[in-house]
């Protein structure tokens, strides 16, 4: 069994990841250090919404397709806030119910 690693060091905003943890996660030709999928509903406002991501050190990030305009490009849109280099935006279909919904 592996020692436990309990030393910690900051990562990306003010999350924190087991130090010497360096083993990326490579999805789809494109690698993350953080593990950590974050959503981004649920939030009282765009300003908060980006701070806390930015706060857990995620880099990939949901987003509800039926909730959200994916065409705006505005600094409060979800795309235009959070679309750039950043964050890495994945759909998120929940509670969609025929394909065409989803897509």
């Amino acid at each position: 069994m592996p020692a436990q690693r309990t030393k910690t060091e900051k990562r990306g905003g003010d999350g924190e990841r087991p130090a010497g943890d360096e083993d990326p996660l490579e999805l789809g030709g494109r690698s993350f250090r953080s593990r950590l999928i974050a959503g981004t509903g649920k939030y009282p406002d765009p300003e908060t919404r980006l701070a806390a991501l930015r706060a857990s050190g995620a880099e990939m990030v949901t987003v509800a397709v039926r909730r959200v305009d994916l065409d705006a490009s505005d600094d409060r849109s979800i795309p235009g806030q959070l679309g750039g280099e950043e964050f890495f935006l994945l759909p998120n279909t929940a509670g969609c119910t025929t394909a065409e919904e989803a897509v």
